[in-house]
């Protein structure tokens, strides 16, 4: 599956990788239920939709490269 291999790559390159659960849906959805693969990925943020969100460049970083590791892979 799409999850697997993204555990698989964040794993084999020591990429920070944590499972999040949430309610609601992404824009993945209209992706996945049109039958094609789909994993959303996010940075973790605090302050969401706020004027002082804040986030580590080293998510930024690591999210950056994952995704990149997933498009050559």
């Amino acid at each position: 599956s799409l999850y697997e291999k993204a555990r698989r790559l964040a794993e084999h390159h020591s990429f920070p990788f944590q499972i999040a659960v949430a309610g609601g849906t992404t824009d993945a959805t209209a992706l996945f239920e049109g039958g094609s693969p789909s994993l959303p990925i996010g940075i973790p943020l605090g302050f969401s939709h706020s004027s002082v969100e804040v986030l580590h460049l080293d998510d930024v970083y690591h999210t950056i490269s994952l995704c990149l590791q997933l498009a050559i892979a």
